[in-house]
């Protein structure tokens, strides 16, 4: 491998020296603070996915808690149907979807309510109106 005869003035990553490198590339100082960032990165790694795995895994377990029972609340609704909870007050007020407020602060969604807004609610494509306006005698104007 060939070197250049320019000396690059760098600070290592790992442990914050000043050093002279030969090449552009050149992150550490020494082989021991490369090992050491090396096994750190590798570390964080490692930390990272066990942290992923485990919040995957809690998500899956609320939703199959979610998914037995027959009375869900707002947020749970929400969260089932992937949209905020205020999307879901909504629903309520306009009288769309049927909610039980047991308390001032207790409101349930029965599963079967849900799953009727869902299948009455279809999505038709609306046709584009074609505005026509008309003179005096009714005939149209193009």
């Amino acid at each position: 491998m060939a070197t250049s005869t320019i000396r690059i003035k760098k600070v290592c990553e790992w442990c914050g020296k000043e050093f002279e490198a030969q090449k552009c590339s050149t992150r550490y100082c020494c082989k021991r603070c490369a090992e050491h960032a090396y096994k750190d990165r590798k570390r964080q790694e490692r930390k990272t996915e066990t942290e992923t795995r485990v919040i995957e895994t809690i998500i899956r377990q609320k939703e199959e808690a979610v998914s037995r029972r027959d009375y869900l609340s707002v947020q749970e609704t929400a969260d089932l149907m992937g949209v905020k909870r205020n999307a879901i007050y909504q629903l309520i007020y306009r009288g769309k979807l049927k909610a039980y407020r047991l308390t001032s602060r207790v409101t349930r969604i029965s599963r079967k309510d849900i799953d009727d807004l869902l299948g009455t609610s279809l999505y038709v494509r609306k046709s584009k109106a074609q505005s026509s306006t008309t003179d005096e005698n009714g005939e149209a104007i193009s």
